[in-house]
């Protein structure tokens, strides 16, 4: 268990992942607002509390020492065969520290689809490299997909076969 009281998912090196509960809101939001100013899958103060406790949403975090370092937004839609990584995101005091593997672990462990797949910014060499390091592969891309017109590319991770039933009582 966490020190605040939330189960802990995932767990290493002093970084600890639980599922986001509603006294998360207030860190999350900020820490998406300065790192994917106006990203179109970003959550709001609303619908925040509905990805928490919605079966087709996860919203984790990650903390060090008590302090938010990083979250991760997971979707799950319709008939899909993916979760969707819609954000991931480490501060930027807490960037370089392996906190975003520990997240993508973490929401690998929490996909309830077989394969997990997210979009990838072209210039973002520093997260290509992470995603392909932990197993993820190019599958495709999307144009236009950001709002300054960049193209996103698209990577996908075989998750292998996976139970449709999860516990969301753990959190705080």
């Amino acid at each position: 268990m966490a020190s605040d009281g939330r189960t802990t998912i995932f767990s290493e090196g002093g970084i600890e992942v639980s599922l986001a509960g509603i006294n998360d809101a207030n860190a999350v939001l900020a820490m998406q607002d300065l790192l994917f100013p106006g990203d179109p899958n970003s959550l709001t103060e609303g619908n925040f509390s509905e990805a928490i406790a919605s079966e087709a949403a996860t919203v984790l975090v990650a903390r060090q020492d008590g302090e938010t370092v990083g979250f991760c937004l997971l979707r799950d839609r319709g008939l899909r065969p993916w979760t969707g990584v819609d954000l991931i995101g480490v501060g930027p005091a807490a960037q370089g520290q392996g906190i975003g593997r520990i997240l993508l672990q973490a929401a690998c462990s929490q996909a309830r689809r077989p394969v997990i797949r997210l979009f990838v910014r072209p210039d973002n060499e520093r997260a290509q490299a992470l995603y392909t390091g932990m197993g993820f592969r190019q599958t495709g891309s999307r144009k236009g997909n950001y709002d300054d017109g960049a193209d996103a590319i698209i990577m996908m991770k075989w998750l292998g076969p996976r139970s449709f039933r999860r516990n969301r009582d753990n959190r705080a």
